[in-house]
């Protein structure tokens, strides 16, 4: 089953009414398309037939992978289209993935186009300098460390999957591979 952009809009802004009383549909809308072309980007190639054919990429607001990792792909977009101020859009979005998939991917962490999950419940990704192809199960948490006033953040390299329960604090470095 093929979803146009209007499919995914009714469904969104159907689970954004469950909890708030207004979401400014303009603004979802018009960040909508990036963020299907970053899922597409992200999808396209991948051998595992859940994501990838062969010749089409295979989204569907049904599967919950495909949709958590939209939905952060379209809180980061609406981020970024809010310039000086972020709309509270973004925010809306970014707590549904939350409520729905039990995940935490703050909207201005910059995830890499291709970034995959598998059972990511209770992942949280952090400020980080993420590398491609980066893979997460559950329990991955990814973030800061304080040390005197200032907080230092991981960089992680290419090619990494960060496996149940990992964690990667501060000032670290994973390699590619």
């Amino acid at each position: 089953m093929t979803f146009s952009e209007n499919d995914i809009l009714e469904i969104l802004l159907h689970q954004l009414r469950v909890y708030w009383v207004e979401s400014d549909e303009k603004v979802i809308k018009s960040a909508i398309p990036n963020a299907l072309k970053k899922i597409d980007e992200g999808f396209r190639g991948i051998p595992n037939k859940r994501f990838y054919d062969g010749e089409n990429v295979l989204f569907s607001p049904y599967v919950s992978l495909h949709w958590m990792i939209f939905l952060y792909r379209l809180s980061h977009e609406i981020f970024l289209l809010g310039g000086e101020t972020t709309p509270k859009e973004a925010d809306q979005v970014y707590y549904l993935n939350k409520i729905m998939h039990a995940n935490d991917w703050f909207y201005s962490v910059k995830l890499p186009i291709h970034f995959l999950c598998e059972h990511p419940l209770g992942s949280v990704l952090g400020r980080a300098n993420y590398g491609e192809y980066l893979f997460v199960y559950q329990g991955t948490t990814v973030g800061g460390n304080r040390k005197e006033e200032k907080i230092f953040y991981p960089t992680i390299g290419n090619n990494v999957m960060l496996f149940a329960n990992a964690t990667v604090l501060g000032d670290t470095y994973v390699g590619n591979n």
